[in-house]
């Protein structure tokens, strides 16, 4: 219970992991690190792009107050950030603080919500570190049957199949690639650029580039890169790795999406996790700061768990792919024959569905949306459809990429996010200029997708138009770019 000099955050509850129990609480003297997110300015332009000078004072003074050190306090970030003891930190926030244990480990967590002093409220819009949990994997499949049972491509392959414009390599560009853990090599990135006869791309890395040599998160880095790579040689890659916590998480989207020295027109991201791992308040304070990047279009793998998102015996999408100003990427399982496309059909991997998070968008026909399947978490919901693009995942008709001294197949969302961002970098490049949020503009423009029609995701099935596995469908990458030439600018 919050004390009498406080208010609740609306949305800062979180339930504990399924399965997590409560064992200690938290070590009074243990220095904890925070994130203090602040509402934007309501006169700023764009709107949601900075807070105000006096919130940002007010915040800080209460962090100063309660024996918190200061460490940030970015207007453009919209985040003052914290270090302090937990008591300190508990008695900020009105929180009981507490270890929980669950069958892959344990977090620091709280029960109830996140309180700030009255005057407070409405300024800030949620704390992010109080919660340690995991809360996001690589999209990512490797192939683990037989590779003579399947149809191996090459990232130019595919780029020839779904028409990627021709004439065009990225140049001038920055994609930014968030990562969640894991590194790359260059010597692996040599090895494969040098095969495809080409030089390895300019890649900037903000954070700790950690290869492991062993793991999925190290396979996720190197497949952004090299499929990006591959698709816009002349890009510049702006690497940004971060903490696999919500704190993590959104701090590190929001620095990539406030560089001003790489300035990336296009973000990709192939990390996520079901949207109940996370706050309400800390999911949609992501929302927010994605909303505010006007500049920047926004990929997100859709996950590779079908319709339950890795949760036992439930129907959820993942976030972030679940916010309405991404375009969330599926999956589909490609034929083609001598570089042409044959066919696609639903990947069953593929994440889809309808958020519990957020509502309908405008740009999503209410008549295309399904009902949500059974078992969702939020039955009855007008939520959100995911994804609205897709493009090949199917580890069988899987990516041929250079790994840990190897040659290897992947497949996954995780491949859909570059590829779509690539294909965005070479748009953006004809069109000299950046073009923003896509979805608004991407329903509706006909012949721009190979609408895929059969297969399935456990509790949604592809049909004719949009649907909730492979949303519009797989690119076809000139008409795309010529149907963007021909519309205004966003």
């Amino acid at each position: 219970m919050a004390p009498s000099t406080h208010r609740s955050l609306p949305g800062s509850e979180q339930e504990p992991f399924p399965e997590a129990v409560r064992v200690s609480v938290h070590h009074p003297d243990e220095i904890l690190q925070i994130s203090i997110y602040l509402r934007p300015d309501p006169d700023a332009e764009p709107p949601g792009s900075v807070a105000t000078r006096e919130d940002l004072e007010q915040v800080s003074a209460f962090a100063a107050a309660h024996q918190l050190r200061v460490t940030e306090a970015s207007r453009r970030k919209r985040r003052v950030r914290a270090a302090g003891r937990a008591a300190d930190v508990e008695a900020a926030f009105a929180v009981r603080l507490g270890h929980y244990e669950h069958s892959d480990g344990w977090y620091r967590g709280h029960a109830g919500p996140v309180s700030v002093p009255k005057a407070l409220h409405g300024v800030v819009e949620a704390v992010g570190g109080l919660d340690t949990r995991p809360v996001a994997s690589p999209c990512l499949r490797p192939l683990t049957g037989s590779a003579a049972t399947a149809s191996i491509f090459t990232v130019s392959q595919v780029a020839e199949i779904y028409e990627l414009p021709e004439g065009l390599d990225g140049a001038e560009q920055t994609v930014g690639i968030i990562e969640l853990g894991g590194g790359y090599q260059t010597s692996d990135l040599d090895s494969f650029f040098s095969t495809m006869n080409l030089a390895t791309p300019k890649i900037s890395s903000y954070g700790p580039n950690l290869p492991t040599k062993t793991g999925l998160a190290d396979v996720e880095v190197t497949l952004d890169l090299e499929i990006f790579g591959a698709l816009a040689p002349k890009a510049e890659m702006a690497v940004y790795f971060g903490t696999n916590t919500q704190q993590g998480f959104i701090d590190t989207v929001q620095d990539a999406l406030t560089d001003s020295h790489c300035s990336p027109s296009v973000l990709s991201i192939s990390w996520g996790g079901p949207e109940l791992n996370w706050s309400r308040a800390l999911a949609g304070h992501m929302r927010s700061i994605i909303r505010a990047a006007t500049g920047v279009t926004v990929f997100v793998a859709s996950g590779d768990s079908g319709a339950g998102a890795g949760l036992k015996n439930q129907i959820s999408t993942m976030f972030p792919a679940s916010i309405p100003e991404v375009t969330a990427c599926g999956g589909t399982s490609l034929f083609a024959h001598q570089s042409q496309w044959k066919s696609e059909t639903a990947w069953a991997g593929s994440g889809g569905g309808i958020s519990c998070l957020f509502p309908r968008p405008a740009y999503q026909p209410k008549k295309s949306l399904p009902e949500p399947g059974t078992g969702t978490v939020c039955p009855g919901y007008e939520g959100r459809g995911v994804p609205d693009v897709a493009g090949n995942a199917d580890p069988y008709t899987g990516y041929l990429t250079y790994i840990h001294g190897a040659w290897v197949t992947h497949g996954g969302t995780s491949a859909v996010a570059p590829l779509w961002s690539a294909l965005m970098a070479r748009i953006n490049q004809a069109n000299g200029f950046a073009w923003g949020p896509l979805n608004p503009t991407l329903y509706g423009l006909e012949g721009t997708f190979h609408d895929v029609e059969a297969g399935g995701n456990g509790a949604y099935h592809a049909t004719t138009g949009w649907d909730a596995v492979t949303g519009l469908g797989s690119p076809r990458g000139s008409a795309l770019q010529k149907a963007l030439r021909s519309k205004p600018k966003p």
